[in-house]
């Protein structure tokens, strides 16, 4: 993420990923291999934080620090989330 520049496209290799994921720039973040495949998980803040407009998020699952506690806070803009899902998400 720290390298990509404005625009960039960035593939995401399935697997678990034990970190939160900020996005501060027009970029699009994608599951390489479909949805379903990337899970993001945080322990102590929202598994992802999207501060600024232009950045499109698809097909990564999130998941926060406890099942109540929020798993994406959007801070500014309008980013575009497509088939990004949550925990919570399946028991609605």
């Amino acid at each position: 993420m720290l390298a990509a520049g404005d625009g960039a496209t960035i593939s995401v290799q399935p697997g678990v990923y034990h970190e939160p994921l900020v996005v501060d720039r027009p970029v699009t973040i994608l599951a390489a291999k479909g949805a379903g495949t990337v899970h993001v998980v945080s322990v102590d803040r929202p598994a992802l934080t999207v501060t600024g407009s232009g950045a499109t998020v698809r097909d990564l699952e999130f998941e926060g620090p406890a099942a109540n506690d929020v798993a994406v806070l959007l801070r500014g803009g309008a980013p575009v989330l497509e088939g990004a899902a949550s925990p919570a998400d399946a028991s609605r």
